[in-house]
């Protein structure tokens, strides 16, 4: 009750004490385009908090799901606003730090402490722009809650078209190639150094990773056009890559012919909803449906969920309007926010539904081609002080509608 009680003074606060940084944002221009750029400072029960907000009118702004056509290219949200000549932006949903031998990785920590940042970045859980898959979110069947002890067998997902009606709930999608009517599973999409069957799609960077076990079936416009053992090959720009097992391999001939089969399995969103969305993007977790705080959310213990931190999250009013928020954390101006308390801001705003997206370092805002917010992802560089953006897999953009 004490935090809802904050909350609702945060709450009253946005809306008497909105200021503006002291950046020459154009802002007629973003209502003319149906964005309004917000700043509120408050006071919290461990010290200030400042949270950076649009709302965004999709009836007159491109909302898009932006990412590198390399998929795992880490790329700042800003490079992905500028190249978009975009309104505004904010980071998108989790991602992997792609893992290397412990020498590689301790050179690439030395050069993070620079400000340089070399990593590649693959996003976790669902990513689909337009009608390309960078990633899956795979269903878990193990019982009790999952990552961050908020869901327990889908994670949530943010879908929307190009009219940018969206919907929040939980998901997670299945992937199965049918090779002349026997099924084959799809056990990730995308990863580099991964076990299990791996389906490459064209926005892959590079050539499939080495494996002596592997059989790389080259598929291209709905048919196997080679097989290539050992791995090392490059995806067709309108086919695929399956990396299978050679006891699978022998099972599949040049000529056979293939579908791939996308299934979405979610309790709350229609299967023929999330087929018909422009964008697709998993993250974790779903704060808020129904205008009411999710239950799970309420009750986890995960120090991910209730401490504060960084955040990053957007939310649907009931006439279709997104509110984008980025909360600045881990710094003395601004503490951060817990996932209620995220939640319960976006409960006061009027949101039916709201969804947590990757926060901490990588919490990014761009509003007129400026960083508006004080992104924490410096914390262990030895050029604090310095605002550093972190540079992430995929970033929503707002962009003017012509």
């Amino acid at each position: 009750m004490r935090n809802i009680l904050l909350l609702l003074l945060l709450f009253i606060s946005c809306l008497i004490h909105a200021i503006e940084y002291n950046h020459p944002i154009d802002h007629e221009k973003l209502r003319l385009h149906g964005v309004e750029y917000r700043i509120c400072e408050t006071m919290g029960s461990d010290g200030p908090v400042v949270i950076h907000y649009l709302i965004v009118d999709p009836r007159k702004a491109h909302l898009i799901l932006a990412a590198d056509k390399r998929c795992g290219h880490a790329v700042p949200t800003s490079t992905l606003a500028d190249d978009m000549k975009a309104l505004a932006a904010i980071n998108g949903g989790f991602w992997d730090f792609q893992a290397y031998n412990g020498l590689v990785d301790r050179i690439h920590h030395c050069l993070m402490m620079f400000g340089i940042y070399t990593y590649d970045a693959y996003p976790v859980w669902a990513s689909k722009v337009e009608d390309q898959w960078y990633a899956i979110s795979k269903e878990r069947t193990e019982a009790g809650p999952s990552l961050n002890g908020v869901t327990k067998t889908q994670f949530g997902i943010l879908g929307w078209n190009d009219a940018g009606e969206a919907c929040i709930g939980h998901c997670a999608t299945s992937f199965m190639l049918d090779i002349n009517g026997t099924p084959y599973p799809i056990h990730d999409l995308n990863k580099p150094r991964s076990s299990g069957r791996i389906l490459y799609t064209p926005v892959f960077k590079g050539k499939t990773p080495k494996k002596n076990s592997a059989v790389d079936i080259i598929i291209d416009n709905g048919s196997v056009v080679a097989k290539h053992k050992g791995g090392s090959s490059r995806v067709p720009s309108s086919g695929f890559v399956y990396a299978s097992s050679k006891k699978q391999a022998k099972e599949i001939n040049v000529g056979d012919t293939v579908d791939l089969a996308i299934a979405y399995i979610s309790p709350d969103i229609a299967a023929e909803t999330l087929r018909a969305m422009t964008y697709l993007r998993g993250t974790t977790p779903v704060l808020l449906q129904g205008g009411e705080v999710v239950k799970a959310l309420q009750e986890t213990k995960s120090e991910f969920c209730n401490k504060r931190h960084p955040r990053t999250a957007v939310g649907l009013f009931p006439d279709g309007r997104w509110l984008l928020v980025v909360v600045d954390g881990r710094q003395t101006h601004s503490v951060g926010m817990s996932l209620i308390e995220l939640a319960s801001f976006f409960k006061q705003f009027g949101c039916t539904s709201a969804i947590n997206l990757d926060g901490g370092g990588s919490s990014t805002m761009i509003v007129g081609g400026y960083l508006v917010n004080s992104p924490s992802g410096d914390t262990y560089s030895i050029r604090r002080g310095q605002t550093m953006e972190r540079p992430v897999s995929d970033a929503i953009l707002v962009v003017a509608r012509h």
